[in-house]
């Protein structure tokens, strides 16, 4: 949040493999969060329903009874979009959550080039989980360019402009971690051998209970 400084918010799908797809930025600079919640909401009330806003700890603070500045974009948001708006919900704060984002942030670029082409990803499944849609043009340009502070390298310098990183951090810190991927292209996308019609369990095949050997052999559950 901000209003001298640039706002940002982003909109993102999670998929099941914890894939983080920003689709669409928002930025805004001295307006009054009411406003900045009506405008989003406007524009999220022709897609289909979203599960909740990840906000700056510091939209909820209040003084003396005062309406935070998280009620008023919550105001404007359902003034929008009705009962089908999003609730918002504060990201962690504090130094803590500021290396353990950072990490995390890390973790959903990393990617494996291919052999036969760098600027590719090997496979499908080795390419980053977190992406980026050329309209989120804000975000692409200034977070490459954010420096490490000097005094602690697990962090970010706060002065440049981290308005989309830290959007970004705070969506990957409420966001379910997931594990190593291990699945390839070559693995079949189910396994469960499902029912008959008379809702009757088919008999596993030998090829199944191999694979399913396998599968936990690596680490992961079915």
């Amino acid at each position: 949040w901000g209003y001298v400084n640039p706002g940002w918010f982003g909109l993102a799908a999670l998929g099941p493999d914890a894939e983080v797809a920003f689709r669409w930025e928002y930025r805004f600079q001295k307006q009054e969060p009411y406003k900045v919640g009506f405008t989003i909401g406007t524009k999220l009330r022709s897609m289909p329903p979203h599960a909740y806003i990840t906000c700056d700890s510091q939209m909820f603070a209040t003084t003396q009874g005062e309406v935070s500045i998280a009620d008023d974009v919550q105001r404007g948001l359902k003034d929008a979009m009705g009962g089908n708006c999003p609730g918002l919900i504060s990201a962690p704060k504090g130094p803590n959550s500021l290396v353990t984002t950072k990490m995390q942030f890390h973790e959903a670029l990393r990617w494996t080039p291919s052999k036969d082409n760098p600027n590719k990803p090997e496979s499908r499944w080795k390419a980053p989980r977190m992406t980026f849609h050329p309209d989120c043009g804000y975000a692409i340009t200034t977070i490459p360019k954010l420096r490490r502070d000097e005094d602690n390298p697990e962090k970010v310098d706060s002065s440049g402009a981290d308005h989309a990183y830290d959007g970004v951090r705070y969506l990957l810190a409420t966001h379910r971690p997931a594990p190593e991927r291990f699945r390839d292209d070559s693995t079949p996308s189910d396994l469960h051998p499902g029912f008959s019609h008379g809702h009757r369990k088919r008999p596993w095949e030998p090829q199944d209970e191999q694979l399913t050997d396998a599968r936990y052999a690596r680490g992961v559950s079915l």
